[in-house]
């Protein structure tokens, strides 16, 4: 059974500051020479991503789809090719997200990493509806940028929530959906137009994130049905960490009833990473 992301915080509060650690570039350049994630062979992942979270020890492991996607977009030329057939927007996304051979090796991978890390959430992460289909169909007809609409999103949000389908049987928590900086929802309207993606993993009971990015939007959004990352999580409000930069400096924030969403860059010197994150782990000392 999927461990239910707001009773697991909860759980640790107690002992310690939870901690929501995004790591993956650091993990690819420490434990991978700074190569992509090995995402064509599950044993490899499993152990590259155990490796990593005995290092960090987030309470809560984040899977990366959009890693895997880049990887094979990158590997396998006739995916981009079958992308770029048509230029109406949003066919790219359409067809990455259907191609079978995709979808059977992220089960594969998201199955077992479930399986191995049964004690903590499992959280799925990927672009939001509206970045994807934009960066979708910049891959596929080499563009730098295109504008992608609220209404596109609704329709970008139709075909993540076909995809996600295909994980009904994995013991996720979660989906994460990125936003870059500046660019999510902003008031519940444009929210809405995820719903289709919202419906599928309240089907699944899965909790859906929003993360806006760092130094993301401000937004007037209010759902319960959506958790912003950085903000409240069941009763614990959040801290968010951008800045690694000692003991001091982690220490100084308040975290008494709350829990720290770290970002640990990826030339993050490991020494200074492990001191910080002791710090903001430590129990607060009223």
């Amino acid at each position: 059974m999927a461990v239910d992301l707001k009773d697991h915080l909860a759980a640790v509060s107690p002992r310690q500051t939870p901690l929501w650690i995004d790591a993956w570039n650091y993990g690819e350049t420490l434990l991978n020479k700074g190569e992509e994630a090995p995402w064509d062979d599950v044993g490899q992942m499993v152990s590259l991503v155990g490796k990593l979270q005995n290092l960090v020890a987030s309470d809560v492991l984040v899977i990366e789809a959009q890693s895997f996607f880049d990887y094979r977009t990158r590997r396998h030329p006739e995916l981009l090719a079958a992308m770029a057939e048509k230029r109406r927007l949003g066919y790219a996304l359409r067809t990455l997200l259907a191609d079978q051979p995709c979808r059977d090796q992220l089960h594969e991978c998201v199955g077992a990493l479930c399986d191995t890390h049964n004690g903590l959430p499992v959280m799925l992460a990927m672009s939001s509806p509206r970045q994807w289909m934009g960066r979708a169909h910049c891959q596929a007809r080499v563009l730098g940028s295109v504008e992608v609409s609220w209404e596109d999103a609704e329709s970008a949000s139709m075909y993540m929530a076909d995809f996600l389908r295909s994980f009904a049987d994995c013991e996720l928590s979660g989906v994460v959906l990125r936003e870059s900086p500046g660019d999510g929802p902003g008031n519940a309207s444009e929210l809405a137009r995820y719903q289709p993606l919202i419906n599928v993993s309240r089907h699944y009971q899965w909790s859906v994130v929003l993360d806006k990015g760092e130094g993301g939007r401000e937004t007037d959004c209010h759902s319960d049905e959506v958790l912003f990352l950085g903000s409240h999580i069941g009763a614990l409000s959040g801290v968010c960490v951008t800045e690694l930069g000692g003991q001091g400096q982690c220490s100084d924030l308040d975290r008494e009833g709350a829990y720290c969403h770290v970002r640990i860059p990826a030339d993050a010197k490991p020494e200074a990473v492990l001191d910080a994150l002791d710090t903001l782990r430590s129990p607060v000392v009223n």
